[in-house]
């Protein structure tokens, strides 16, 4: 059997429409990549905030701040917090970084909470203040809420040592 140039070309064209419209289908009929598995998980956001502490990096800190705020209490007392933006979070971890130098940050991380909303880790934070001699201990408990598909930081409880 002969094809003309023209019939030919024709045929390939066809053949070209009838692949597109056959990949196209199969494209579509992929399903699309669940949300959650895109997310960043609660142990990555508690691994970049260690390295931010032990580097005394301000604006990755406040880089992990939920958009509702960082809630911060201190000695124990539940009852009396501040809560800083993620604007005003910068200038807490810049001050706290200024006023104390890193000899240690220990993390264990803890059980989340029942239904999957908190995540929480304890912290060992060794630290020495320019004018003291010794260094000095703090626990903190940190807690991590979601905000869309991402664990940002919500809380940072400091434990008394007393």
């Amino acid at each position: 059997m002969f094809f003309s140039h023209n019939s030919l070309a024709g045929l390939v064209f066809k053949i070209g429409l009838i692949m597109v419209v056959w990949a196209g289908s199969l494209l579509a009929a992929e399903p699309d990549i669940a949300p959650s598995s895109v997310s960043v998980s609660a142990d990555s956001v508690f691994v970049q905030m260690t390295k931010a502490w032990q580097e005394g990096d301000e604006k990755a800190m406040a880089a992990l701040v939920h958009r509702d705020g960082l809630r911060v209490t201190h000695g124990g007392d539940y009852d009396r917090f501040t809560t800083y933006s993620p604007d005003q979070a910068f200038y807490y971890f810049q001050d706290l970084f200024q006023s104390c130098e890193t000899q240690d940050f220990l993390f264990r991380r803890l059980p989340d909470s029942p239904d999957g909303s908190r995540g929480q880790g304890m912290v060992e934070w060794t630290f020495l203040r320019p004018e003291r001699q010794f260094p000095e201990v703090s626990k903190l408990v940190v807690v991590l809420l979601k905000q869309d598909l991402q664990w940002c930081l919500a809380e940072f409880n400091s434990i008394s040592q007393r």
